[in-house]
C-alpha cells in the first residue's frame, strides 16, 4: 500500500483549527488565570475597588494599601492581571506555619496605618449597604479552594500598643471566605462581621483586609473588584 505525507498547506490548516478549538474552549471556560469576562458587578453597587487602574489603593481617591504579613518578611507577591476588559488583583502567597500574610485598603485618602494617626469618626459609612460582595478565583498549590479572611475595621481599632490592640478587638469584624478555582461571587452580610466584632461601627469604617492564615499556605488568589450592595 502507498503512504501519502500531508502536504504543508494542510498540516498549517491542520494547526489553525487546533488553536482556534483550543482559544475557544479557553473563553468558554471563562478564561486562563488572568484572561476572560468573569463576572460583573451589580448595578448601582459601591465598588471598593475594581483594579481597573492597575495600582494598589481603592476606588477612593488617594486611599493607601498594601502587602502584609506579621514579621514582613512573607508579604505576598502581586501584579495585574487582564480580565475582561480590565484587570484584576492578582495575588502570590507562600508562608510557613505559624505565619500570616495578606492585603490591606484604607477606606479614606491619605491614611496610613505607619505613618499615620487615625481620628475616630472619620472613616467610611457602609451603614446603608447590607452585603460585601468580590469577584474571586483561587489557584491552590494543594487542594481544590483558596482560604482566606476578610477583616474589617472601624477608626477606634488600635494597633499602636499591644495594650491597645487588645482593648479595641471587638471593634475588628472577621468572616472567613474561599475561592474555588473559577470565577465565583462571594457574598458576605456584613452583619457577620458585626456578629464577630460586636462593637464594630459600620458608619465609622476605617480599613478592609484579606488575610491568609490557614491551609493551603502557598497559592493564588485573584481579585478582580470588591464591591457593597
Amino acid at each position: 500500500m502507498e503512504t501519502k505525507s500531508l502536504g504543508l498547506p494542510v498540516v498549517v490548516g491542520i494547526i489553525v483549527v487546533i488553536a482556534v478549538v483550543a482559544a475557544t474552549a479557553l473563553l468558554l471556560s471563562g478564561g486562563g488565570p488572568s484572561g476572560g469576562a468573569p463576572i460583573l458587578p451589580p448595578e448601582g453597587a459601591l465598588i471598593f475597588d475594581d483594579f481597573d487602574d492597575a495600582t494598589l489603593g481603592s476606588n477612593f481617591a488617594n486611599t493607601s494599601a498594601g502587602m502584609m504579613s506579621g514579621t514582613g518578611t512573607y508579604d505576598p507577591e502581586f501584579e495585574f492581571v487582564p480580565v475582561g476588559d480590565g484587570y484584576a488583583l492578582k495575588m502570590m502567597f507562600d508562608f510557613p506555619s505559624g505565619e500570616w500574610c495578606g492585603y490591606w485598603s484604607f477606606m479614606r485618602p491619605d491614611e496610613n496605618p505607619i505613618t499615620s494617626d487615625i481620628e475616630v469618626t472619620t472613616g467610611y459609612d457602609l451603614s446603608d449597604y447590607t452585603t460585601l460582595k468580590m469577584a474571586v478565583k483561587g489557584e491552590p498549590a494543594e487542594g481544590t479552594k483558596v482560604r482566606f479572611k476578610i477583616e474589617m475595621t472601624d477608626t477606634v481599632f488600635d494597633t499602636s500598643s499591644e495594650n491597645a490592640f487588645l482593648e479595641t478587638q471587638n471593634h475588628r469584624g472577621t468572616v472567613s471566605a474561599e475561592a474555588g478555582t473559577s470565577w465565583e461571587v462571594v457574598e458576605i452580610p456584613l452583619t457577620q462581621f458585626t456578629s464577630s466584632g460586636p462593637d464594630l461601627d459600620m458608619s465609622d469604617v476605617r480599613q478592609m483586609n484579606i488575610v491568609f492564615d490557614s491551609v493551603p499556605r502557598e497559592g493564588t488568589l485573584y481579585i478582580d473588584w470588591i464591591a457593597f450592595t
